[in-house]
């Protein structure tokens, strides 16, 4: 394993494989749960870099870190437009039932925004959600 990141920030996300966290102003790192091999994060943090150094909207990688004696990755916000953004904009891209599926299945009938789910996690980040525990919020237009 590469460097090792003595602290992590606020938690951001939880997944069966691993932990999302802030890490600084710009970035997250990935903490994988115990028992998932070195080799994982080195692959994935390769793949990752391969593909936003084909100019593709990934983030940035700083590489594998051990964090609490787990592996961790460490990745750089994407800047440009998301693929979802970019599924937003032309929900034909998709394959038609999907699209139309997406679109139709929230209760306020259109897709959320990048902003909207941000603005969720920095109020989680703050101290204004000081007394929320134990909570996942659903950003999801009210499904």
């Amino acid at each position: 394993m590469g460097r090792r990141a003595d602290r992590r920030g606020d938690l951001v996300a939880r997944g069966s494989t691993a932990d999302i966290y802030a890490w600084g102003r710009h970035g997250v790192v990935k903490v994988l749960r115990a028992g998932i091999p070195v080799a994982w994060a080195d692959r994935e943090a390769e793949v990752t870099a391969l593909v936003h150094a084909a100019g593709l909207p990934a983030p940035a990688t700083e590489g594998v870190v051990e964090v609490e004696g787990r592996p961790g990755i460490l990745f750089e916000r994407v800047d440009g437009v998301s693929l979802w953004d970019r599924i937003r904009a032309d929900p034909a891209a998709l394959p038609g039932a999907v699209a139309r599926q997406m679109i139709s299945a929230p209760p306020l009938r259109r897709l959320g925004s990048l902003d909207e789910v941000a603005n969720v996690v920095v109020w989680l980040l703050s101290d204004e959600s000081s007394y929320l525990t134990g909570e996942n919020p659903h950003v999801s237009g009210g499904l």
